[in-house]
């Protein structure tokens, strides 16, 4: 029995001890509260300076000045989930601090959860200052978008003009691949987007642009302004395809056309012709060929020259190599303008048939062409 007692009595002088600790602590706790709550209340007093509680007002109106603050303040670059969440609380702790209404201000919570429980006249400016803050914030993303769109934009019309050079051979060699027919009489269209893909990859060396390179291997995202000139290539090639092919229908003028343009004139005037599986040889060690074509089981090798002046037997001498090199069965000379003497004496002896301006325009007539 005195066991007993003894135990009782050290548990309630425990209990009583513990009781006298917890309600200490607590007094503590509110008082560092009621300090923090005052520095609290004076910082937001310094920042945003004291104000009359003007009742006529509602709690928004009167508290302009540190909604505008905050609005200010908001940036589009965060992407936080909770972002313009947080902000809009940020602003109602301040205006809570300094209309003296801590006790009713949001603190750390979740502002749709805190928004549940707080006054009226809070819930109202809640709701008031959402739209104002969701359109502040969409219009500096835009703003942010557009900038950004810009940026891009200048550093492709960068690359535009630091490889003018590159782009230019791109629209040759892109001409000359995608014009070469396939066995069902149809344009190389699949040849484009190689070639776009091949002088992009050129110009990202030469950037040292370790992202595109990167982006290919992976199939990670490309850099945007390497998107951008893709896309322009592809467009514009497909535009200039078109308008070439506009005017060589309309007018076979060869003194405006560049060798290129001459050979793919050429490589649509065979087909219409009846030749096919017409092939463009490599632009560099073509051997003396620049087209081989098959009719009716033969295949010919031809050289095309747009000239200005008389094509002289040079031309013709590489036409008899590349007959050998490609095992053709005949070799052809075209060209827009003439032949020297001394060429059409070898083409007699070595069986290369030359093809004038004047059989050019011939063969034109005979394909359909005005």
């Amino acid at each position: 029995m005195g066991t007993f007692i003894f135990i009782l009595i050290v548990g309630l002088g425990w209990w009583a001890i513990s009781s006298a600790v917890k309600a200490v602590s607590s007094v503590v706790e509110k008082g560092k509260d009621i300090q923090r709550s005052k520095e609290v209340q004076e910082a937001a007093k310094k920042q945003w300076g004291t104000r009359l509680n003007d009742r006529t007002k509602t709690l928004e109106e009167r508290n302009e000045d540190i909604i505008q603050g905050h609005i200010e303040r908001l940036d589009a670059c965060h992407h936080r989930s909770h972002y313009l969440d947080d902000s809009i609380r940020d602003c109602i702790q301040d205006i809570a601090a300094v209309e003296g209404r801590l006790s009713e201000a949001p603190n750390h919570a979740y502002l749709y959860k805190w928004s549940q429980n707080a006054s009226p006249e809070f819930q109202s400016l809640t709701t008031s200052l959402w739209p104002r803050f969701r359109e502040r914030l969409d219009n500096l993303a835009r703003l942010e978008r557009e900038r950004q769109q810009l940026e891009i934009e200048a550093k492709m019309r960068a690359l535009q003009e630091n490889y003018a050079s590159l782009l230019s051979s791109f629209y040759e060699v892109a001409e000359r691949k995608v014009s070469l027919r396939d066995d069902y009489g149809e344009e190389r269209w699949d040849a484009l987007d190689k070639e776009i893909e091949t002088v992009l990859h050129k110009i990202a060396t030469k950037e040292n642009c370790t992202d595109f390179s990167r982006s290919k291997k992976y199939g990670l995202w490309m850099p945007e302004e390497y998107k951008r000139l893709s896309a322009f290539l592809n467009q514009s090639f497909r535009e200039r395809h078109q308008r070439g092919q506009a005017e060589r229908t309309q007018s076979a003028d060869y003194t405006t056309m560049s060798g290129i343009e001459f050979e793919v004139y050429l490589i649509g005037l065979l087909s219409h012709l009846g030749f096919t599986d017409i092939r463009s040889t490599p632009a560099t060690n073509d051997q003396g060929a620049d087209l081989l074509a098959k009719k009716e089981g033969r295949t010919f090798v031809i050289q095309a020259k747009r000239y200005a002046s008389p094509v002289g037997n040079g031309a013709v001498q590489e036409v008899v190599s590349a007959l050998h090199f490609y095992t053709g069965d005949e070799g052809w000379v075209v060209t827009n303008s003439t032949f020297t003497q001394s060429a059409k004496e070898l083409a007699l002896r070595t069986g290369i048939k030359l093809v004038d301006g004047f059989d050019l325009a011939r063969l034109r007539a005979d394909s359909g062409g005005e």
